[in-house]
């Protein structure tokens, strides 16, 4: 009748070209003050543009290397910078300097409309050239994992080795198996939309926060406590307070269900950079199955360790110990007590052997020990 005809022709057509344009208007919001990044312990840069893209630093600025380290999905860098700060000491001794930027549409970095992972590569590229860091490696965390990737690969020698913990991964692009993973992928406004006014203010309380935890974490999330716990809430809340249009990222598939849009196999450059993936016996997120997908990298070894998909904020010294083995840096090795030190690497498709070494050596094979 009458009624379809015009629901047809006129509201569904303008529902959609409201969607399209509360979804593109926010691509430019900025509804904080700069000044609140400095305040929270940040800096900015303002992107060629114009967007904002917040960074923390933590360890010292005459570090002999660094190190960009990339956050998962509902967090900021500011929350690895909390965790990594409770380890000064050891980031002092071990020669490290973390940097970890806030992806685009997190916490107070700009949502970068209708992005590709070489966008963020991109944005790495300047926020490194501010800093003049010309050679570092790079650790992505979870969803911060492809990434890393990305990183690595658009900016070729400039990245000396590849981390990837608890990543996801291609194989999650092939497990679609409900409507509304299929719908959203297919919509992908609509899908922004519906995280910003419904998954984003049911994250923006610490009650929302913890069911939010609960519901990624699964059997990792009971056994998560202390100083570390409070962290991450702390930053999830963070994450989804200050920007209006965050949480529009994962929905909008990038780096979770979008084709990578590069090849990522030849990141070893012939060997001469470290690629590591350090998988968790416990991560019910992201379990050590879907993270043997990227076995398909040349030259890839694999660390895997009795730990949760949380290891970087229940066990602090997790990305320092991950750092320094990317690095090759020989040292005379303190014991850390009461730490839990990642599993030792086991280089894929290689037999275990004994490297001959100097005493007192540390090597690649046994920087990280179990």
């Amino acid at each position: 009748g009458f009624c379809l005809r015009f629901t047809l022709l006129f509201v569904i057509p303008l529902i959609a070209v409201l969607v399209r344009w509360l979804d593109h208007q926010s691509s430019t919001a900025i509804p904080f003050s700069l000044d609140t990044i400095i305040e929270d312990g940040g800096d900015w840069i303002k992107l060629r543009d114009g967007r904002i893209l917040e960074y923390f630093k933590s360890g010292p600025e005459n570090a002999t290397a660094k190190v960009l380290v990339i956050h998962g999905f509902a967090q900021t860098g500011r929350g690895l910078k909390k965790v990594l700060d409770t380890q000064e000491k050891h980031l002092v001794r071990e020669g490290l300097q973390f940097i970890a930027p806030t992806i685009p549409g997190f916490g107070k970095s700009t949502y970068h409309w209708n992005r590709t992972l070489e966008d963020f590569a991109e944005d790495i590229r300047e926020l490194m050239d501010s800093l003049k860091v010309n050679k570092f490696s790079v650790i992505g965390y979870s969803y911060g994992g492809p990434h890393g990737l990305a990183v690595a690969h658009f900016l070729g020698d400039r990245v000396t080795g590849v981390g990837l913990v608890a990543p996801t991964s291609p194989m999650i692009q092939r497990s679609f198996d409900n409507f509304k993973d299929n719908f959203f992928r297919t919509f992908p406004s609509i899908a922004r939309v519906y995280a910003r006014f419904w998954m984003r203010p049911n994250m923006i309380s610490r009650e929302g926060a913890e069911a939010y935890g609960l519901k990624i974490g699964h059997g990792d999330w009971e056994g998560f406590s202390g100083v570390g716990r409070e962290i991450f809430l702390r930053d999830v809340i963070r994450s989804s307070t200050w920007n209006w249009i965050n949480l529009g990222e994962f929905l909008d598939l990038v780096g979770a269900y979008r084709p990578f849009g590069f090849d990522y196999t030849e990141l070893s450059r012939n060997h001469t950079r470290r690629v590591r993936v350090y998988c968790g016996a416990l991560d019910r997120v992201m379990p050590q199955l879907i993270q043997r997908d990227y076995e398909q990298i040349k030259d890839v070894a694999f660390s895997n360790g009795k730990h949760g998909h949380f290891v970087p904020y229940q066990k602090p010294m997790f990305f320092i110990d991950v750092g320094r083995d990317l690095q090759y840096i020989p040292r005379n090795r303190v014991k850390i007590e009461e730490e839990e030190i990642p599993p030792k690497i086991v280089e894929a498709n290689q037999p275990k052997r004994r490297p001959e070494r100097e005493e007192g050596e540390i090597t690649p094979e046994n920087e990280i020990q179990a």
